[in-house]
């Protein structure tokens, strides 16, 4: 990749030490970009939710749980396609479906990278969604359902 004509501008992190190093990183960021084809919760969209940032995301799978249009550029799926792990059956036996990522898709991520490459917008809403999800409240939600 580092022989493209963008290859200079992709930088693989190490690990961070700190929870503070990687909120960092996030908040030196433009936008957080989070296509998925399927995602189970995707902690890392919700992390950048809570540093402020705006995030673009597929508008599908277990994060439209609390991705909206209020705080987040949805990507639009047009079709799904059979769940295929490629691996021989290993984790998908032909049940689920996944988005089908095509260049619909991929004009949405441009546009909406330069509308926050250009915008630098703040996310509130992303924030507000957040401080639901904290480990706390999540701990709480697991009590009460427990102690039922």
């Amino acid at each position: 990749f580092k022989n493209t004509d963008l290859g200079h501008k992709v930088n693989f992190k190490n690990p961070f030490n700190t929870h503070k190093d990687v909120a960092d990183f996030i908040r030196s960021q433009d936008c957080g970009l989070f296509p998925a084809r399927a995602e189970g919760w995707n902690l890392e969209l919700l992390e950048s939710m809570a540093c402020g940032k705006p995030v673009i995301t597929t508008d599908y799978s277990a994060h439209t749980e609390y991705c909206n249009s209020d705080n987040s550029f949805l990507l639009k799926i047009n079709e799904t396609e059979p769940a295929d792990d490629h691996i021989g059956g290993k984790w998908f036996y032909g049940q689920g479906n996944w988005a089908k990522l095509g260049e619909d898709q991929e004009e949405q991520m441009i546009e909406h990278m330069r509308y926050c490459y250009k915008n630098k917008p703040g996310n509130q809403y992303g924030v507000e969604t957040s401080r639901k999800f904290t480990w706390e409240n999540s701990a709480n939600t697991l009590l009460e359902i427990i102690n039922e």
